[in-house]
């Protein structure tokens, strides 16, 4: 059998065509900008997956220019990511306080006195998302909450009596 490079049986083989530099590229492959060798299409993320746009850098390329950058930059990193966490809590401890308790209409408590809760398809802990999440998705659940008390909280949810 004559397997010729870039032939299905080769690419089914697990070989990739690669191209000399200078030459043109097999069909259905592309350079990399940063590594320089001619890749299968797949290869190569999509930058605009609507108008069928592939990405000039590789995976394996873009993958070690992120962790690149992510290291020299991992200060940057943690202080955007400490910001995002503080702005959060800030916005839903706020959020608490104005509301009160829709139940009891109590205005004065803290806002660890008060818990939100969910009327209905929790996504999760609106506590946990609030150090996780962004505020868009924080957001989304809040909408799903009401704000109450404690005490009325657990009037609400009373013990299941075995």
């Amino acid at each position: 059998m004559d397997i010729t490079p870039g032939s299905s049986e080769d690419r089914a083989a697990g070989f990739e065509p690669v191209s000399v530099a200078g030459s043109t590229p097999a069909q259905g492959t592309k350079r990399c900008s940063t590594c320089l060798i001619n890749k299968l299409l797949d290869a190569f993320p999509w930058k605009n997956l609507a108008k069928g746009i592939r990405a000039a850098r590789c995976k394996e390329c873009q993958r070690r220019f992120s962790q690149a950058h992510y290291n020299a930059n991992k200060e940057r990193y943690y202080e955007r990511n400490a910001n995002r966490r503080k702005m959060v809590s800030k916005y839903v401890q706020r959020y608490k306080e104005e509301r009160g308790c829709q139940d009891c209409g109590r205005l004065d408590l803290p806002y660890y006195a008060l818990d939100f809760d969910h009327q209905h398809s929790k996504v999760g802990d609106i506590g946990t998302m609030s150090h996780r999440d962004t505020l868009s998705k924080v957001l989304r659940e809040i909408a799903k909450c009401e704000v109450v008390c404690a005490t009325c909280h657990r009037l609400r949810h009373p013990p299941l009596v075995v």
